[in-house]
């Protein structure tokens, strides 16, 4: 029977310190990373290695795809805690940035987010079929702005 053992715990995503927040842009990009190592890279290296697994336990080959799994499954867990620590560090390193920063980036990014829900939606049809996909971009814009130490 072929043993296919998780990666690692979903780790708490990476948060900025209390001396400033999410700087714009880099700081919501961050936490996008952080979910990817904590979270996404998991559930695709298991998901991964449980298909290579079972490829070579229907080829009869169990033993030497165990073997594969293994090398898989440490790589990912190494890669996984590593890039925690990275985005850790970087968010860390942006939080001072976030309280001079903000106040000139997210009214500009507001702007832009609203200019182009607006462009969708009042040019929809002449986009079509793209006017609800550029509508909604400016939503997912949004996303980008940053927030101060209390995550608001």
């Amino acid at each position: 029977m072929l043993a296919v053992a998780p990666v690692v715990g979903v780790a708490s995503p990476a948060h900025a310190d209390d001396r400033g927040g999410n700087t714009a842009v880099i700081g919501p990009l961050l936490d996008f990373f952080g979910f990817g190592t904590s979270v996404g890279a998991p559930v695709f290296c298991n998901t991964g290695s449980a298909s290579i697994g079972s490829g070579f336990q229907e080829f009869g080959a169990t033993e030497q795809g165990n073997t594969l799994v293994d090398g898989i499954n440490k790589g990912c867990s190494t890669f996984s805690e590593q890039g925690g620590a990275l985005v850790r560090q970087g968010k860390s390193a942006q939080a001072p940035y976030a309280s001079q920063f903000n106040p000139v980036a997210n009214p500009v990014i507001g702007r832009l987010s609203d200019a182009t829900t607006q462009f969708g939606t009042t040019f929809g049809p002449a986009l079509a079929p793209f006017g609800p996909t550029v509508a909604g971009t400016g939503a997912t814009m949004k996303f980008l702005k940053g927030s101060g130490p209390d995550r608001s």
